[in-house]
């Protein structure tokens, strides 16, 4: 009997060690299975979050409120696993006689301990109000133009560039007078986003390039046609509008001033919160807020009403519901509405993609604000 009991009992504690051993080893990958799962699910949120911040603010300058921005400077997870797992055996027998004989009939018992298993995550996240000093360099100083360029370079169209984060060119105002309250707007925005336009399609077909003289000064840069570019009918149209010579091939970007010569193309920048009034122009707002006098109506000097659609249509719409959207790129609650861009609105990603860069890329202002911007491919 003690034989067969010590032979089962050390079974018993082979098999406990053998399940353990097996438990420990398939979580030895808990920690790189937790960077595989956490940090996409950390990146989505905080991107998801960023889009919705900046929607919101959008929403808040179409209501004349005050936009607020913080910013997600770290964040920190801590994550502990504890395990544990136990084994005992418990053996009782029992002897009896029977008619051919003494036999002994053993009654056997083997039990494991309860196992415990514990994860416990304690994230730790710091946000930064962006305010004060450093919301006005970065929200008010008008846009660092070689950013401008960097975008365009990095393939982002002219035209959608110019109608977000350009003020003037030449004499051609975009459309203004639409942030800070103020409900009329000058006119002239059409031949300004044509302008934008054409500049956009003789860099697309390689007719015009930016050129640096050797030796010039940074922030120097010109405008070129390249070979019978300039003798285009969209190179014609670019001239009349512009006020430009036509015995020309370059010309040079100039900052500021009244002056208009036709040998320069002046060229004034929005700053990154101009830009965001312009667009926020783009969000529809319930009827009932229009009637309530919520928002101011824009309208033209000459009081008729202006559509601002006619002036972003292709570039930038938010659409406004009373229920929650089923398909929406992003969405936020309001006032009581859901605003949001629709997910198979590729125009207003894009150029909502293109602010949050530019946001992000002007970290600071330029002394050369305004003097410059290069147009290429």
């Amino acid at each position: 009997m003690n034989t067969t009991m010590g032979d089962t009992f050390r079974r018993g504690r082979l098999l406990a060690i053998a399940l353990l051993a097996t438990w420990c080893a398939s979580c030895v990958q808990i920690g790189p299975g937790f960077v595989a799962e956490g940090r996409p699910a950390y990146n989505i949120a905080v991107a998801r979050t960023n889009d919705q911040e900046l929607l919101m603010n959008l929403v808040r300058l179409r209501y004349s409120d005050t936009p607020y921005f913080t910013h997600v400077e770290r964040i920190a997870a801590q994550v502990q696993f504890n395990r544990s797992l136990g084994a005992d055996g418990t053996y009782t027998g029992t002897t009896s006689a029977a008619p051919s004989g003494v036999t002994e009939f053993l009654s056997r018992a083997f039990r494991l301990a309860p196992a415990a298993v514990s994860l416990n995550e304690n994230p730790s996240i710091i946000y930064a109000p962006v305010e004060g000093e450093k919301f006005v360099r970065q929200m008010m100083t008008p846009m660092n133009p070689d950013l401008l360029f960097l975008l365009v370079k990095a393939g982002w169209g002219t035209d959608r560039t110019f109608v977000v984060g350009v003020q003037e060119i030449g004499s051609l105002r975009n459309v203004i007078g639409a942030y800070g309250g103020r409900g009329t707007i000058a006119d002239g925005a059409e031949e300004f986003k044509e302008v934008a336009q054409l500049l956009h399609t003789l860099s697309e077909d390689s007719m015009i390039e930016v050129a640096k003289e050797t030796g010039a000064p940074s922030g120097v840069i010109d405008l070129r046609f390249i070979g019978d570019g300039g003798q285009s009918p969209q190179a014609r149209r670019l001239r009349s509008l512009l006020g430009l010579s036509p015995d020309q091939d370059r010309y040079r970007f100039v900052g500021g001033g009244d002056v208009y010569d036709p040998k320069t193309i002046r060229l004034l920048t929005r700053s990154v919160l101009g830009a965001m009034g312009h667009l926020a122009q783009g969000i529809d707002v319930p009827e009932a807020d229009l009637a309530a006098g919520k928002v101011r109506p824009t309208v033209r000097i000459d009081g008729t009403p202006f559509d601002w659609q006619s002036s972003l249509k292709g570039i930038f719409r938010v659409r406004v519901s009373s229920d929650m959207p089923k398909d929406a790129s992003v969405v936020v609650s309001y006032r009581g509405h859901y605003f949001y861009i629709a997910d198979n609105d590729v125009d207003t990603k894009s150029t909502f993609l293109l602010l949050t860069q530019l946001i992000a890329l002007h970290a600071a202002p330029s002394a050369a604000a305004g003097l410059s911007l290069s147009i290429g491919r």
